[in-house]
Parts: structure tokens; sequence; C-alpha cells
């Protein structure tokens, strides 16, 4: 029944309204072209565009350090690094931009000192081991704070953030992927069994390994975990590494799965010499996949 006494404009607005809430309630991406409180674009728009110009302005004191780096690997790695941060930047500008605000007006905002970014980045770094603590601990922190952001709301905003974490597929011009669903013995992963993964990897400058459920969506867990990266597995001396996978947390490399009954990993490789032309594992040495334990 419809109530008189309310104009018809605000009735259909609290009902859109309330739609809107029972979606975020369902987990349902918001995409564009949905309806929106007033609100939600503002808070997005603040917040996107905040977390954009913190990329763009991270890339500063880490660039004044690119002549300077002790080693041409060094060197390479963190030219690498700076351009990875401006692309960051330029998916959630992309993201904003979906909400209506142009560029333009969201980097004016930023010089004129009307929005805000990580005032982290305004420290100097004046020697070589600041460059270091960039990398280990504000990095390491963004990342941690950043991974439930995969799953937001807004859709342009979650993919955004899935192709920041390295989560998203590669095109053929940046890297390969290769995608497992079953063990070495063709077992399907469990995710309620102990999975070892080790060995090493084929060659490359970066590289991702990330767990999905069947359905290619990451997969909740308590430890806010999803994958790992080149840069932040535990090796061994010769370079090998063992990645346990398994619903419970277990010691050095552990990759939950949130016991889902099945899964996929994908490695990513990225500058790597593989590609169509490698024919055999002694080109391309893959690690292992074993199943070591089940309920």
């Amino acid at each position: 029944m419809v109530d008189q006494s309310v104009p018809e404009s605000l009735q259909v607005s609290a009902e859109l309204e309330a739609e809107f809430e029972a979606r975020i309630a369902r987990d349902e991406m918001i995409e564009p072209r949905d309806w929106m409180p007033d609100a939600y674009r503002k808070t997005l728009v603040r917040q996107i565009s905040q977390h954009a110009h913190s990329e763009i302005v991270g890339m500063l004191p880490e660039g004044n350090w690119i002549t300077r780096a002790p080693t041409l690997r060094r060197k390479a790695a963190l030219l690498a690094k700076v351009q990875d941060e401006c692309g960051h930047g330029l998916y959630l500008y992309a993201a904003a931009e979906t909400l209506g605000a142009s560029r333009e007006e969201l980097v004016d905002l930023m010089l004129t000192g009307k929005a805000k970014y990580s005032s982290i980045f305004n420290y100097p770094t004046l020697t070589w081991a600041d460059i270091g603590t960039i990398g280990w601990l504000v990095d390491g922190a963004a990342i941690m704070n950043q991974i439930p952001l995969c799953r937001c709301s807004y859709g342009p905003y979650a993919r955004a953030m899935v192709a920041r974490t390295g989560e998203l597929p590669v095109g053929s011009g940046d890297g390969v992927a290769f995608y497992a669903s079953t063990d070495d013995a063709g077992q399907p992963l469990d995710g309620r069994c102990d999975v070892l993964l080790s060995g090493t990897t084929p060659q490359a400058r970066f590289w991702t390994l990330t767990l999905y459920d069947p359905e290619g969506r990451l997969v909740a867990n308590s430890a806010q975990r999803q994958g790992f990266t080149s840069q932040e597995i535990v090796r061994g001396s010769d370079g090998a590494f063992e990645i346990r996978i398994a619903a419970r947390s277990r010691s050095g490399n552990w990759l939950p799965t949130g016991g889902i009954e099945r899964y996929a990993l994908m490695l990513r490789l990225y500058d790597t010499p593989v590609g169509v032309a490698t024919r055999t594992q002694r080109d391309a040495p893959m690690p292992s996949i074993s199943t070591v334990g089940c309920p």
C-alpha cells in the first residue's frame, strides 16, 4: 500500500535504498550503472582517489634513488617497483572515473591540498636503507590492509585491488600463467586436506601463486592470505621452497584454504623466458604438488 502522505520520489528512493542494502547484505557487487546512495558514491570517490594519490606520491621517495641504487640489479628492481606503483595509481584513478569523477579534477584536488594521501611518503629517503624500510614495513603493511579490499562491495574498486595484488590473469604480453586443480597423482585439490607444493619455479623476475575457489573467486580465511609472491616466500639455502596448503595453520609458508572442498592454484610468471616454445620440464622446472594427509 502506498503512503499518500509521503512524496512518490521519496518512496521510490527508499525502495531503491532498501534493495541496495539487501544487495550489500548478499555480498553482491555494485557496478557503475547500478543505483547507489549519494553518500556511498561520495565516500567511494574520496577513498579511491586518496588511495590513487598515495600510489602516485609513493613513487617519489623511491624514484629519487633510481639513479643512485648501489647495483644494476637493485636499480632494475627499484625501477620496476616504481613503474608498478604508477600502474596501480592508474588502475585506481580509472575506478574513480566510473563514479563520475574526472582524473583531472581528482589530481587538482590533491595539488591544492583539498584531497589527502598517505603522509608517510613526505619523509625524505636519505639513505639506501630507507628504501628497504619502505619495501619491508610500508608496503608490507599496505598489502595486509589492502587484501580485504579485493572483496569490497564496489566492483571496479575490487577489481582494481585484485590487479594491485597480482591476482588478475596476466596478458600474453606481460607473462604466462599455469593452472592446477589436481595434485601430481591426479587427485582433486581438497581444501580439507594437507597439500605440499615444493621445489622451484621457472626463471622469472617476479611470480605469484594464488588460490581460487572453483568459480575463480578468492577464498576468504581468517589469515586474510590468498597467495604468495616471489618476494615474500621463505626459501631454503638452495633456493627451493615449500608451501603448506591446508585449512589449519602450519609452520613456514602456509596458504590457508578456508576448508573448502575444492580449489585451484594459479602460478603466474612475469618477465620470463618461458613461453609457447618451452617444450619440456627441464626447460621450465615446475614445483611438485602432493597431497600428504586428509582428515
